[in-house]
C-alpha cells in the first residue's frame, strides 16, 4: 500500500504527485485511488498552480522583483535623509549616527522577528483554510505592534538621552540626538 491509499501504478502516480506538492497538502489534482472517497484536499487555485508547476527561474524572478525595487528605494531614501542631514551640519549628523542602532533595532524587532513570525502564522492558517484564525491573528498582531511601539517610544524618550551620552555622545551631537 502506497502513502497515497492504494496500490499499483495508479497509487504510484499518485505518491509522485504527492512528493512534488507537499505531502498531499497541495495535491488536489490527485484524484482519490479508493472509490468513494473525496480526494485528499480542495482544488488548487490557480496562483497555487502556477507556483508549483512554473519554472523555478522565472518564478523566482516574479517573486523577487517587487522586493528589490523596496530595498532600492529604501537604500535611496537612506542616503537621501543623510544627504539632508548632513546639510544641517556634522553635529546634526553625529544625532543621527547616535540614534540609528536604536531605530535599527526598532526595525528589526518590527519586521525580522515579531513581523516574521506573525507573517508565518498568518499564512499557515490561511493555507489550512482557518481564515477565523488568522483574522484572529492578524488582531492579535496589531495589537502587540502598538504595544511594543508605545513601550519603545517611552522607553527612548525616558532613557535615551542616556543611552546616547553611554553610546559616546557629547556635546552638541548628543543634545541633537533626541529630536
Amino acid at each position: 500500500m502506497t502513502p497515497g491509499g492504494g496500490t499499483g501504478a495508479a497509487a504510484m502516480a499518485g505518491q509522485d504527485t504527492m512528493s512534488r506538492s507537499n505531502g498531499g497538502v497541495m495535491g488536489a489534482e490527485m484524484a482519490s485511488d479508493v472509490p468513494g472517497r473525496p480526494s485528499a484536499s480542495p482544488q488548487v487555485d490557480a496562483r497555487t498552480r502556477m507556483l508549483l508547476e512554473a519554472s523555478i527561474p522565472g518564478t523566482l524572478l516574479r517573486l523577487a522583483t517587487p522586493n528589490v525595487l523596496v530595498m532600492f528605494v529604501q537604500a535611496a531614501v537612506g542616503l537621501i535623509e543623510t544627504y539632508f542631514v548632513g546639510k544641517l551640519g556634522t553635529e546634526a549628523l553625529a544625532g543621527v549616527t547616535l540614534v540609528f542602532p536604536v531605530l535599527m533595532l526598532m526595525q528589526m524587532m518590527s519586521g525580522g522577528a515579531m513581523g516574521g513570525g506573525i507573517s508565518s502564522a498568518i499564512a499557515r492558517a490561511l493555507g489550512a483554510g482557518r481564515r477565523a484564525d488568522a483574522d484572529a491573528l492578524a488582531l492579535h498582531a496589531l495589537a502587540i505592534g502598538l504595544v511594543f511601539g508605545l513601550g519603545f517610544t517611552v522607553a527612548v524618550l525616558a532613557g535615551g538621552p542616556w543611552l546616547y551620552g553611554a553610546m559616546g555622545g557629547r556635546g552638541a551631537s548628543l543634545a541633537a540626538a533626541p529630536r
